[in-house]
């Protein structure tokens, strides 16, 4: 340990020597540590000198108070409660972080530790003895560390060590209760040498040198520097129940240097001579966020050439900032800015003295000032999209804000708001006050639409809606039984109306039938030549059954022929809105979509006629199909129009929307309809299922006339089977 003596000298209360003030501290190569106590970050004060910092924190009573003029805010410990200058009265610092004493020192264990006070209570009347700056814990006398405090007399000035063992260093003092002083302690770092401590207690006012009090002193040995203790301001940081030293008045401008400084390097400025009258004023919480520029005026010391303008977010050390120069000297002075919304800023406006640069010691610092813009209402980047999973999976519905700051979230479904947990049918809701929804064991008693709505101090923002839809068959109609004039849904409750027009009849049941698998009994249309006989005979299902975005209609077909433009089925609104298939425009079987702007189109060849024929249209988000007899026919890749987007109320059943075109003349069958795209495999099981005839999968598959052995695994594919069964029938031919 290096050994050190401490001095102190005394100022006698009659002294009139006053301090000229020089304006918050520099943050010079010599200061290790410095609170100005202007601004509150997070609940915390930090400290402006970031390496190795130590921010501390508000506790009990603490709180920031109005400093001197020009001086933004200062530290108040003092809690004016009569008889509560307890163990739980005010103090800065934090209970968590253990620094060591040559955190606070120079290399040869010199310092100074200043502030600047204001004692609100007369010197015979304070409580207890009032802390400035002090480095203790409870544990045992080799972790306390010193004080710096007024003694409870009022008339002392003291700075104790406490490491090893207490030695006291007492000056006289005098104070008029709400004036401010300077206050310090400085070492030489050389200990047993009379002199090497000092302590100060200057007036602010018009002196040019801080005030020495008291001493000489002679300190003896260093501070221990491998002691570990904790800072505090405005008290002690001990918890037990006599820690009750707070300070009774106002602390501010608290420095920490690893140097003994000269009288003439402490003081702080008086007559206020740096940049004043910000605006935004300083603490200001609802700035506009479009505001475009920043307000001051021009310090009134003399010779001042320029002004350096410092600003950032979340953060009052500025350390890293490079300064904006502002060269305009008529008041106000204005400096262009760009503010982002729900953000808190702080910045500085220091004073150029005679073109002095940013860190020359010549150009006044000027005091730290923050405001908070205004948070304006959520933005949705991304909205929630639909969902279509099969019961029994998740489904998932998410967010993204232009900024999440301070924002909370609530989901819904339809008008009723979300909570996590399991559901009377058996999913599982999570993240309902999150960005991400998530509905496990999905049900069909959770389909419906859901939005997220995002709070934040502004308001309320309404996400889009997403539709969650459960993967299924929503529509059955088998057709084997009538009951009156329709036939039921056996799956969705939609059932089926028999409709005519004229005098032509209903729609009838018949035992042509495409395989006894399907049923014993299928829809007859039996309709006429259109052009000789305008009576036909449809059916039609209730508005609804179409309004899906992916949707896949089937059924078995008996056509028998005639007129062009028949539909097989044509859900729609009028002859600008529809979906169709019709088995022959005159040349090609179709399936169109059209919402009003222009019809998109896949075909395929016509459907044979006066046969059975499983057919099949499926939606697959912007790709159209075509099936027949289980196999894949037509495809368009183009076709970005969703059945919901127009919500088809006039779904027919052999009708078109166009009256001039004929009603279906055939037989139909076991119609289907799936609020999904139906894949190709299960296709093609419908089909074969009823035939035993397994279909070819594979579009365009062109090498049927080679495969022999089409069967089983073998289908659709030209192998060694096939070869086998080539060979086998070239020899039972007798060719040789």
């Amino acid at each position: 340990m290096r050994k050190m003596m401490l001095t102190a000298v005394v100022c006698l209360c009659g002294l009139a020597a006053q301090a000229v003030d020089i304006g918050p501290y520099p943050l010079d190569a010599d200061t290790l540590h410095l609170w100005r106590f202007d601004v509150v970050k997070d609940g915390v004060i930090h400290d402006l000198v970031r390496t190795s910092p130590i921010d501390m924190a508000f506790y009990n009573n603490a709180a920031l108070a109005a400093s001197k003029a020009g001086y933004g805010n200062a530290a108040n410990t003092y809690d004016n409660v009569a008889g509560n200058n307890g163990p739980f009265v005010g103090r800065v610092g934090d209970y968590n972080q253990t620094i060591l004493i040559s955190d606070l020192t120079g290399p040869n264990g010199e310092f100074t530790f200043e502030a600047l006070v204001r004692p609100d209570v007369p010197a015979g009347s304070l409580r207890g003895h009032m802390e400035i700056l002090s480095g203790e814990t409870d544990a045992g006398a080799t972790d306390r560390g010193f004080q710096l405090r007024i003694q409870n007399t009022g008339t002392t000035l003291r700075f104790q060590t406490l490491s090893g063992s207490t030695t006291a260093f007492d000056a006289p003092i005098t104070y008029t209760p709400g004036q401010w002083y300077h206050v310090a302690v400085t070492y030489s770092g050389t200990p047993n040498v009379s002199g090497n401590l000092k302590l100060y207690w200057t007036p602010v006012g018009s002196a040019t040198s801080a005030v020495q009090v008291g001493g000489p002193f002679t300190m003896t040995a260093d501070l221990d520097a491998n002691d570990a203790t904790k800072l505090c301001i405005g008290n002690e940081l001990r918890s037990f129940s006599l820690a009750d030293e707070n300070f009774d008045g106002l602390v501010d401008e608290v420095r920490i240097s690893r140097i003994a400084r000269q009288p003439d390097q402490m003081l702080l400025r008086t007559a206020v001579s740096w940049v004043t009258n910000p605006v935004p004023v300083s603490g200001s919480q609802a700035v506009d966020f479009d505001l475009s520029a920043l307000q001051w005026d021009k310090a009134t010391a003399a010779n001042v050439t320029k002004h350096y303008l410092y600003i950032q977010q979340g953060e009052p050390n500025f350390a890293s900032v490079s300064p904006v120069v502002v060269t305009g000297l008529v008041n106000p002075i204005t400096a262009p800015v760009t503010l982002s919304d729900g953000q808190v800023y702080f910045w500085r406006v220091d004073a150029s003295i005679n073109n002095s640069g940013p860190n020359d010691p010549n150009t006044l610092i000027g005091p730290i000032w923050s405001f908070k813009t205004l948070t304006r209402v959520p933005a949705f980047t991304v909205h929630p999209m639909d969902q279509a999973v099969f019961a029994g999976q998740t489904a998932q519905f998410s967010i993204e804000l232009v900024k999440e700051t301070g924002v909370t979230y609530k989901w819904y479904k339809g008008t009723q708001p979300l909570s996590n947990g399991t559901t009377a049918w058996g999913s599982v809701i999570s993240g309902a006050d999150t960005k991400q929804l998530s509905i496990a064991n999905a049900q069909v008693q959770d389909e419906g639409v859901y939005f997220c709505r995002a709070t934040n101090e502004a308001g309320s923002a309404d996400s889009g809606s997403a539709a969650l839809q459960i993967k299924r068959l929503v529509s059955h109609y088998p057709l084997e039984v009538l009951n009156g004039n329709t036939s039921p849904d056996v799956v969705g409750g939609r059932d089926m109306t028999l409709m005519q027009e004229g005098t032509a009849g209903l729609p009838t049941l018949d035992t042509n039938v495409p395989a006894s698998s399907v049923g014993l009994y299928s829809l007859r249309f039996d309709n006429g030549d259109h052009a000789t006989d305008p009576n036909g005979r449809y059916a039609q299902l209730p508005a609804g059954t179409a309004d899906y975005k992916d949707i896949t209609v089937t059924a078995w077909v008996y056509w028998r022929g005639g007129a062009n433009w028949q539909r097989i089925i044509d859900f729609g609104n009028d002859t600008s809105h529809y979906m169709f298939l019709t088995p022959s425009n005159g040349s090609e079987c179709r399936f169109v979509l059209n919402n009003g702007s222009g019809e998109q189109i896949a075909s395929t060849a016509p459907l044979p006629t006066n046969q059975w024929v499983h057919v099949a249209v499926v939606l697959d988000g912007n790709t159209g199909r075509i099936y027949i007899n289980g196999e894949p026919k037509a495809q368009n890749t183009a076709m970005t129009i969703n059945p919901i987007d127009f919500h088809p109320a006039q779904n027919y059943v052999g009708r078109s929307q166009f009256t001039a075109d004929a009603e279906f003349d055939g037989w139909i069958d076991d119609l289907k309809i799936y609020n999904y795209a139906v894949d190709v495999q299960t296709i093609a099981a419908e089909f074969f299922n009823a035939t035993g005839i397994r279909p070819c999968m594979e579009p365009n598959f062109d090498g049927n006339q080679f495969n022999l052995d089409n069967t089983g695994s073998s289908y659709c594919r030209v192998d060694l089977a096939d070869l086998a069964v080539f060979v086998q029938k070239w020899l039972a031919s007798g060719l040789q």
